[in-house]
């Protein structure tokens, strides 16, 4: 697993509710905040804590962040 750059986009459809996720803008590969299930903060895996952490990328400027994803599609968040 490799971190990649993500970014927060919605998922939704027009005239739909919000619906948050991560999707990588190179290979447009998505994560839903059910598939998030750890976060990495300055090198210490723990369990996440939906959606407290996938929505720090909101509070980040730049809507940006680092991500992993497993063979079983489950993400890891990175905030090191």
């Amino acid at each position: 697993m490799e971190k990649q750059l993500f970014k927060l986009v919605n998922l939704g459809l027009e005239g739909e509710p919000v619906v948050h996720g991560l999707q990588n803008p190179e290979t447009l590969q998505v994560i839903q905040y059910e598939n998030i299930k750890y976060v990495s903060v300055d090198g210490e895996v723990r369990d996440a804590s939906i959606p407290n952490d996938p929505d720090s990328f909101i509070n980040n400027e730049n809507h940006l962040g680092y991500a992993s994803v497993d063979e079983n599609d489950i993400a890891t968040l990175y905030f090191d």
